[in-house]
């Protein structure tokens, strides 16, 4: 039991490791935001071009900058 224990955390701590480096190193100090939305399909009408609008109205309400 206390060597699944310890495989456990060991494998927690290379992960956080693994991840945290690996989002310092991707990072070039812009912010991107992604929309995922149907453009063209049964939901279109719904959450289409209306979704990326919002998202630009939002954006442009925080001011377009941090």
């Amino acid at each position: 039991m206390k060597s699944i224990k310890i495989s456990f955390i060991s494998t927690i701590i290379s992960g956080a490791l693994c991840l945290g480096s690996g989002v310092t190193l991707a990072s070039d100090g812009k912010v991107k935001i992604g929309i995922l939305a149907d453009m063209g399909g049964t939901y279109a009408d719904i959450c289409g071009d209306g979704c990326v609008t919002a998202a630009q109205m939002a954006v442009e309400d925080f001011g377009g900058s941090v």
